[in-house]
């Protein structure tokens, strides 16, 4: 019999194996399902530590206005924009007083000038504007287009009342000479302000011109400011 089996085509010995080798298995387990073999232990790999996430921006409590696109603007930004607003007005009124004050100590010094000689000098109506120019600029503590506005009202007012008291001055003067008495008051209305004014342009008129450059001064003195002046900042 051994002799057939060897005898018998390689396809039968290949189908005994098979059902042999399933016989075993099959008496090995029992329930007939497949099972790998046991593998090594493997240890459990550490977790990796996840990051913290960015601590979040502290929350500003309200109240709130409506910006663009809906976006609430904290009350303490608008603060800061009213602080900005208050200081730029008290400096506007640093500005006037200041230039009030150079206005009036100019014209008095051009008056006493003026009253030592017993003569006109209409060339220090420039110095009156370049003095209100510069002092509206330190008093308000910048420059720029503002600060000219308010210096070049300050020096045409100032260089009208000093024309008046010193041309008021000389026809005084003349009219006490003449024997006559002036009616004109220290503290004087408009229209003798009008009066006393048209007389002595009309007189002298480069008065005219010196008005236009006092006040011209005032405005560019004012707009270029203390800082930008290399004489009073230091600047060569």
């Amino acid at each position: 019999m051994p002799w057939i089996f060897l005898a018998a085509p390689s396809r039968w010995r290949s189908a005994t194996s098979a059902t042999t080798y399933c016989c075993a298995m099959t008496e090995n387990n029992p329930g007939g399902a497949w099972q790998q073999p046991p593998q090594p232990y493997q240890p459990p790999q550490p977790y990796q530590q996840v990051p913290p996430p960015p601590p979040a921006a502290p929350y500003q409590a309200g109240p709130y206005q409506a910006g663009p696109m809906n976006t609430p603007i904290p009350m303490a930004a608008m603060s800061n924009d009213a602080q900005v607003s208050t200081s730029l007005g008290a400096s506007v009124v640093r500005g006037i007083l200041a230039g009030l004050g150079a206005g009036f100590l100019a014209g008095l010094i051009w008056f006493g000038i003026v009253i030592a000689i017993d003569r006109q000098i209409y060339y220090l109506a420039v110095v009156l504007g370049v003095a209100i120019g510069y002092a509206v600029s330190w008093g308000a503590g910048r420059n720029g287009p503002v600060v000219a506005l308010i210096a070049g009202v300050i020096g045409l007012l100032s260089v009208v009342l000093s024309y008046y008291y010193v041309d008021r001055y000389f026809i005084i003067e003349a009219l006490e000479q003449e024997g006559y008495t002036s009616t004109l008051g220290l503290w004087p209305r408009i229209d003798q302000v009008k009066d006393v004014l048209r007389l002595s342009f009309d007189a002298e008129p480069m008065q005219y011109l010196f008005c236009a450059l006092c006040t011209g001064g005032a405005a560019w003195f004012g707009y270029r400011g203390v800082e930008n002046s290399p004489r009073f900042s230091g600047k060569r």
